[in-house]
């Protein structure tokens, strides 16, 4: 379903304008869900709930990171071998999205990974132009939608939108 690009074969998806456009996707659709970053990497971002979400439910760890697969090396290639959006198992089962995030998870072919911090990596090795990405990023953004109205109600309709910083554009650097 998420299968190598033809142009590039073994090599995944050009890091310009591809691999950056479904990075930028990633990180834009989080901060729709309403999600903050919470750290910066030289090829990753990492997201959370906003400070007013985390005291009202305890929730202070990580939820997702969207990272470029294949290091900086492929990057100055013009070459990343995919796009990661990891989905953090512990504070979703938290906010009661762990069964639901499971079931799409296996309907796509993903297992849970990463023993004492469990975790789902969608992997994309395909564009924004691919029909199967934007199928599974429209299945996994509506059930993210759907779980945080359902956990904040109100609150989460009148949240503004978190802002992704231009330096966001900038990745990797």
């Amino acid at each position: 379903m998420m299968g190598r690009t033809e142009d590039k074969g073994e090599n995944g998806m050009e890091y310009q304008p591809t691999g950056k456009a479904l990075f930028l996707q990633l990180c834009d659709q989080l901060a729709q869900v309403k999600l903050v970053i919470h750290k910066e990497g030289s090829e990753s971002v990492g997201f959370g709930l906003p400070e007013e979400w985390q005291t009202k439910t305890g929730v202070t760890n990580q939820l997702a990171t969207v990272q470029y697969v294949g290091g900086s090396k492929k990057i100055a290639n013009n070459e990343v071998t995919g796009i990661t959006l990891r989905l953090y198992i512990k504070p979703w089962r938290a906010l009661g999205l762990s069964d639901r995030l499971t079931v799409l998870a296996h309907s796509v072919g993903f297992a849970e990974k990463g023993g004492g911090t469990p975790y789902y990596d969608f992997i994309f090795e395909e564009g924004l132009e691919s029909a199967a990405t934007k199928v599974i990023i429209y299945d996994i953004f509506q059930l993210l939608h759907r779980t945080l109205l359902e956990t904040f109600g109100a609150g989460y309709r009148t949240m503004p939108m978190a802002e992704i910083p231009v330096n966001i554009e900038a990745l990797p650097c």
